[in-house]
């Protein structure tokens, strides 16, 4: 088995277990509609699932709960109430859900579009009915998940991933388009210390690394989910603004994250993207 299949089938089964949990918890929603943290568990599920099946080459999976996370962010920011509608139309969603994931772990490659494209716009009708208006008084205030500031935190993210990173299924470009979805990219730096000279350049492996310094209402851990499937593919750390760092890269004065793969790049300051 390659290293893409390999990839692959972690994320086949990731797919599996949050579609588990989203059965599980949509369920629960229809008598715990003003239970936050389970709107919040539920978003990050769909959000996960959006992001790795774009990576791995799953485009519908990544169009429907794409479409379900927008319907789920209304809802986590008191816009959208849940009520019978919202609920059907996610656990309708969540049928053809699992009909993918199982057309993924069976190796089908069958386009739903049909039943997917009609699906989606409901879904995106949905989440925009209440576009313009103020927060229903119905739709509860999801609080902060653990470890999120209300206020917006400044993360810096350092991820300088292996050369032969291409041949696991990973874009990074993909990654940095994930952590703009998460809030206010401030700044981004592209270090080129690793690239060879012209002659030596081989197209199919990575030398870049990047710095993104990202302004966010999201909690460490949703960050680092960016990452989920790639954590061990290179050193990648996310930490909060101000951390001291003195300390070979860790943060000393704040909550941090670090996964070291593989060799991180050469000392050499980063240059301006």
């Amino acid at each position: 088995m390659g290293d893409q299949d390999q990839y692959r089938d972690v994320f086949i089964t990731e797919a599996q277990e949050l579609t588990a949990s989203l059965e599980t918890d949509l369920v629960e929603l229809e008598g715990e509609a003003r239970d936050p943290e389970l709107i919040n568990r539920i978003f990050r599920a769909a959000h996960t699932m959006k992001s790795s099946a774009a990576m791995f080459g799953f485009p519908q999976i990544a169009e429907l709960t794409h479409s379900m996370e927008s319907v789920l962010d209304r809802v986590r920011d008191g816009v959208l109430a849940i009520d019978a509608e919202v609920v059907n139309t996610l656990l309708e969603a969540l049928d053809v859900l699992r009909l993918l994931v199982d057309d993924a772990t069976e190796g089908n490659d069958t386009d739903h579009g049909d039943r997917l494209r009609p699906l989606c716009q409901r879904l995106r009708a949905v989440a925009e009915a209440v576009a313009g208006g103020g927060p229903s008084e119905a739709a509860p205030e999801a609080a902060p998940a653990e470890g999120e500031a209300a206020a917006g935190t400044t993360y810096r993210v350092h991820m300088a991933l292996n050369e032969d990173v291409f041949f696991q299924g990973t874009n990074p470009m993909l990654l940095l388009d994930e952590l703009a979805t998460l809030g206010e990219v401030e700044e981004v730096c592209c270090d080129t210390s690793r690239l060879p000279e012209l002659e030596e350049l081989d197209p199919l492996k990575l030398y870049l690394a990047w710095d993104v310094t990202l302004r966010a209402e999201a909690s460490l851990e949703q960050v680092e989910e960016v990452f989920l499937f790639c954590r061990d593919d290179g050193d990648i750390r996310v930490e909060r603004a101000g951390a001291d760092t003195g300390r070979g890269g860790e943060a000393a004065g704040g909550e941090s994250a670090a996964r070291d793969g593989g060799e991180p790049p050469a000392a050499a300051g980063p240059a301006q993207e």
